[in-house]
């Protein structure tokens, strides 16, 4: 007796793969994809067969073997075409067997999940349920996005919190209806959407009392919450009062380089610095600039020390400072951070912060920092204490990975 073995694949990594009887029929057949899938049967089906018909019931009268289908076959199973679950299916293997069972063989993956909950922790100062991919697309689409749509509008928003690492709804809102027109209605259509989706932001609600209006929710960079939830209300306190920098001209905010943060002219003196005073490879060089450039822009208090502890940690070569380099090695790490976009300043740099809110007295940002590295005692050399890192911490260069998967893998360190 005849014995199919089909894959059925729901995409985004899940598949079965189901043996069931040349006597069986496409209705047997239709029922054992829902019950491999974990899903309900409330809705009509059907299957689109090349050269055996489209649109074919799932029907107990139709014999798989009077299909005549052969090994590598390809065919595809619709559940609820008005909403539909588009099932690809492959005739794997056609073998012979005594006695033959409808049952499955493999089961790889999650099966999608069939009613989702936008709503689902709607409330609550928590991540979000991540739904797959296959459903946010499905989704998406019901709500009348187009594909182009949807990664457009997350990309900017992705891009807009290079700068801002926080930002309310109502004000990412606000941004993407100056420069794209979007209305409110499609706005909130995409967030309750969006909220689900897996990307590189959280969009939360972390205020104390309870809100189901999401524009009162926040866009958070995931690397704040993940690795320096410490920083999250200093940002926001930072932020008080100013406005939202963004950039002029009609292109949306695209600059998904981090380096964007701050011009080249305040990168390149500390890149030459490490280079030709400290001797650092280029590699580490790069590194530690774009590590500096990410502890700045989340407001780090004692980045000049920050970045020497990290080069101690991940360097080949020690940094070695004389009474001379120490000042200019200050002067330059000043300058790079008065010119840094900085997420408690809502993207905008010390120094233009100070053009657009004049304080009543200025003076050096980093001189504190000064007075306590010129404090220690130093002869032709000074070598700096540096802190632990555990294995399963944070790598400290920012990546969000761990540090035995990041920069302390071994061959990436050497002491």
């Amino acid at each position: 007796m005849i014995n199919f073995t089909i894959s059925v694949s729901a995409g985004t990594g899940c598949y079965r793969h189901l043996q069931i009887p040349g006597t069986g029929t496409l209705y047997s057949l239709h029922k054992a994809i829902l019950w491999s899938m974990d899903f309900k049967e409330d809705a009509p089906s059907e299957f689109q067969m090349p050269d055996r018909g489209t649109g074919l019931a799932a029907d107990p009268q139709t014999v798989l073997q009077d299909l005549m289908l052969e090994k590598g076959d390809r065919f595809k199973y619709i559940y609820n075409p008005a909403d539909p679950w588009v099932f690809q299916c492959k005739v794997l293997d056609i073998t012979e067997d005594q006695s033959p069972k409808i049952g499955t063989k493999k089961c790889v993956g999650e099966p999608p999940i069939q009613y989702v909950d936008l709503d689902r922790d709607y409330n609550k100062n928590i991540s979000p349920f991540t739904y797959p991919k296959m459903q946010i697309s499905r989704l998406y689409k019901r709500a009348g996005f187009r594909k182009k749509d949807w990664e457009y509008i997350g990309g900017y928003l992705s891009d807009m919190l290079i700068f801002y690492g926080i930002i309310p709804v109502s004000e990412a809102f606000k941004i993407l209806n100056e420069k794209i027109g979007i209305s409110r209605g499609d706005f909130l259509g995409f967030i309750r959407i969006n909220r689900h989706e897996a990307g590189s932001y959280y969009i939360l609600n972390i205020e104390e009392t309870e809100t189901s209006d999401i524009m009162h929710h926040y866009l958070i960079e995931k690397d704040i919450i993940d690795n320096r939830s410490e920083s999250l209300y200093e940002i926001l306190e930072g932020q008080k009062g100013k406005k939202w920098y963004v950039p002029s001209g009609d292109s949306v905010i695209r600059f998904i380089d981090p380096a964007y943060l701050a011009d080249s002219r305040y990168t390149k003196p500390l890149y030459n610095f490490l280079r030709n005073k400290l001797h650092q490879d280029d590699e580490e060089a790069r590194h530690v600039v774009s590590y500096a450039l990410r502890e700045i822009h989340y407001g780090a208090r004692d980045e000049v020390q920050q970045i020497i502890d990290f080069m101690e940690l991940f360097c080949r070569k020690k940094p070695r400072f004389t009474d001379t380099n120490i000042q200019q090695f200050i002067k330059i790490c000043s300058e790079l951070h008065n010119n840094t976009r900085m997420a408690e300043n809502c993207g905008f740099t010390p120094n233009e912060i100070i053009k657009l809110y004049p304080p009543k007295e200025t003076k050096s940002i980093l001189l504190h920092q000064l007075d306590e590295i010129e404090a220690k005692p130093r002869g032709k050399a000074v070598p700096f204490q540096t802190k632990k890192v555990g294995r399963n911490d944070p790598c400290p260069c920012g990546s969000g990975k761990k540090y035995k998967n990041c920069c302390g893998r071994p061959g990436t360190k050497t002491k």
